[in-house]
């Protein structure tokens, strides 16, 4: 589905393979808006469930991402960067379209006459896939888990969008959709391309196969025998609260992923792509731990849920270190200025390609997040340094200082600090104009649908 007309400003472009310029070169496409001349393949790795802080380019003392510790040295890593959502539908939906949760529609559910609804992408809003084939990229995806359906919206604009379930008994590796993501580009490869990678893994439940099963959960023996290398045993832990055990089985699932995206990028450097593309690494959403006395993920906007890896290649000095808060609906418009394309009118993002090559400063602005529980808004925004957790009513309010409490330990507003009231207030106020959130089309699940998000814990 191409975008429409009225949002297509400049022209499409030949598929021809382009050289990387590291210029900050010009093209005028039409619009007074400066935007970066064409530059060639752009690549997204999106790994669900992906908590920041167990990686050790974030300081995890585990050694879970070895891969992407050295790889993190190649490129620019994000200290503070968050998601638009706690959960795989609305987060996902805004890195592919560059929207707030409250403008794109996708992610409200809603139990009625006894089925399971949830809506997906309004089709007002345009995806970045048909953007850039509009621009005269190829387009392709691997995605797994129900929520990435082409259902739900996210194949618009994919010439090809391969897409699998995930459930217990059929549950596509993240070998697989290495292989399938490396085959799309061996046969995409003569111009430039767009092509997002999502691997599910990390989502519970945690069952990295060997030899990664058994990693960090060996030590625990003693406690489940041998048959600790079963994914029932496993599911058996969860039920009993063993959280040592439950982060280790699910750090185990970072490790294969770590390699598998290690494999990715080696098939990128064996082709001559990893030079020339701009690669971007993240995640949907992080996973609760126990924290806030939580576990899972989609029920609250907390740092351990929303806080994602962000680390992009191809721009700007290697190993930089980036600390300015940046959002997940900033990938838009990077992606658009680094093809060339004009960007659609109304994108609340900023490109991240300025900043890092040091020809412009982040802005000072909101980052927002969203979830709905129990079909009450819950919002987030944060201005540096404070964020601020909001429910439906004046009272459901929460005022965090990051730069001090990153953990969010400390609700400033129970403190009864008048000036932590007068600034929660001022942020609150800032959100009564985003109160009301506009509807995609729900879409219904059929029973095996509900049966596998039941399985992934979404439905109870």
């Amino acid at each position: 589905m191409k975008s429409n007309d009225s949002r297509q400003t400049c022209p499409p472009r030949p598929r021809l393979r382009l050289p990387l310029v590291l210029s900050l070169a010009l093209a005028a496409c039409g619009s007074d808006a400066p935007v970066l001349a064409p530059r060639g393949p752009i690549i997204v790795i999106a790994i669900d469930t992906l908590r920041a802080d167990h990686l050790g380019l974030y300081g995890y003392e585990r050694d879970t991402s070895p891969r992407l510790d050295a790889l993190a040295a190649e490129g620019a890593v994000f200290e503070h960067a968050f998601a638009t959502a706690s959960w795989t539908l609305p987060s996902m939906t805004s890195l592919l379209t560059g929207a707030w949760p409250r403008e794109h529609g996708a992610g409200y559910a809603r139990a009625r006459d006894g089925r399971q609804r949830f809506s997906r992408l309004r089709e007002q809003v345009p995806a970045l896939a048909e953007m850039l084939r509009d621009a005269g990229y190829a387009t392709g995806a691997v995605a797994n888990v129900g929520f990435m359906s082409p259902r739900f919206g996210f194949a618009r604009g994919f010439d090809t969008y391969d897409w699998a379930p995930s459930t217990d008994e059929d549950s596509r590796r993240a070998g697989e959709s290495v292989d399938r993501a490396l085959a799309w580009i061996d046969a995409n490869d003569d111009g430039p391309f767009f092509f997002m990678l999502h691997l599910f893994d990390p989502h519970r439940h945690f069952d990295a196969p060997p030899p990664f099963r058994g990693k960090f959960t060996n030590v625990y023996r003693d406690r489940y025998g041998d048959t600790l290398a079963t994914l029932e045993s496993r599911i058996e832990a969860e039920r009993q609260s063993d959280l040592e055990f439950h982060v280790a089985a699910y750090d185990e699932e970072i490790a294969y992923t770590d390699d598998q995206v290690g494999r990715f990028v080696d098939g990128l450097r064996e082709r001559g792509i990893w030079d020339e593309a701009l690669v971007v690494l993240t995640a949907d959403h992080g996973e609760s731990l126990h924290d806030h006395g939580e576990r899972g993920h989609g029920g609250t906007l907390y740092n351990e849920l929303i806080r994602v890896p962000l680390v992009v290649w191809g721009v700007g000095s290697a190993g930089a270190r980036q600390r300015a808060p940046v959002s997940l609906v900033d990938f838009a418009p990077t992606a658009l200025q680094w093809a060339g394309a004009a960007e659609p009118p109304g994108l609340p993002g900023v490109s991240w390609l300025g900043p890092m090559a040091g020809t412009a400063s982040f802005p000072e602005r909101l980052i927002a997040a969203e979830i709905e529980v129990n079909g009450y808004d819950v919002q987030a925004v944060i201005r540096w340094p404070y964020k601020l957790i909001a429910g439906p009513d004046a009272e459901s309010m929460m005022l965090f200082d990051l730069r001090r409490d990153f953990g969010e330990t400390v609700d400033l507003v129970a403190l009864g600090e008048p000036t932590a009231q007068q600034t929660a207030n001022e942020l609150r106020r800032l959100l009564r104009n985003v109160r009301r959130r506009l509807r995609g089309e729900e879409v219904q699940l059929d029973p095996a649908e509900v049966e596998e998000l039941r399985a992934l814990g979404y439905i109870q």
